[in-house]
């Protein structure tokens, strides 16, 4: 045999086991695109972009009654559920919560206090009020949902 067929032979082997690799990372849930939403309780979405599994995303608005910002902590999961990983909050005050749902205790950071909360959502329903200014922080960039929903008009984020 010449060395061409055995090169071509040998360059078609390679090439086979790079596309086999390519797609089972493909295939695997964590490379998996999906998309975050945000959408009216009439199913209206008002915002969409694609997602990976394992991709961080926060939640902030200013609480009714306290009056300071709090941020939730939430990550895309593979199965398209939203884990809820915590919250951070600079005020504390009634209605606050006193302990972690995991048992931990609720500690001192420099954004403020910190409370775990792992949670498995199929989405998060919420109601926007405008004077909370809710907003997704995700990707390093701050998106105004709550300016594109009506005051008390029910929302939910969600993967898909």
């Amino acid at each position: 045999m010449s060395r061409a067929p055995r090169a071509l032979s040998a360059l078609v082997l390679v090439s086979a086991a790079i596309l086999s690799t390519s797609f089972s990372l493909i295939l695997e849930p964590r490379f998996l695109v999906q998309r975050l939403e945000v959408v009216t309780a009439a199913g209206h979405v008002v915002w969409t972009a694609p997602a990976r599994a394992g991709e961080p995303f926060d939640l902030a608005f200013t609480h009714s009654s306290e009056r300071c910002r709090w941020r939730h902590h939430y990550i895309i999961a593979s199965d398209r559920s939203i884990r809820q990983t915590g919250s951070t909050f600079p005020c504390f005050g009634p209605g606050m919560p006193t302990a972690s749902t995991d048992g931990s205790p609720i500690s001192r950071t420099p954004d403020g206090y910190e409370v775990a909360a792992p949670l498995v959502l199929r989405e998060i329903r919420m109601m926007n009020w405008r004077p909370a200014e809710v907003t997704l922080l995700w990707r390093g960039r701050t998106w105004p949902i709550g300016h594109w929903l009506p005051d008390y008009g029910r929302f939910a984020v969600r993967a898909r």
